[in-house]
């Protein structure tokens, strides 16, 4: 969006779906808030200004979390340390 919108104004996202800005942004004007359209798109909205952070694309998959590594050494039994009995 170039201009910002006033309290209680109404943009229109990406997808078409019109958005109003509520009375909680007005509350929270100098505030970065998210708000996620029901098409996935997430926007930033501070001081009326509306921002695109994420596009919806299909067939994307999140990000696969890294396998937890073992310990690099060798581990011993306590039978095994030197002074067990």
């Amino acid at each position: 969006m170039s201009e910002p919108l006033e309290p209680g104004g109404t943009w229109t996202c990406e997808c078409s779906k019109a958005h109003t800005l509520p009375a909680y942004v007005s509350a929270h004007w100098e505030v970065n808030l998210t708000h996620t359209c029901p098409c996935g798109r997430r926007h930033n909205i501070k001081a009326g200004v509306i921002t695109l952070v994420q596009t919806k694309t299909k067939g994307q998959r999140p990000a696969t979390p890294k396998p937890i590594q073992p310990f690099p050494g060798k581990c011993q039994l306590a039978d095994d340390l030197p002074g067990s009995y």
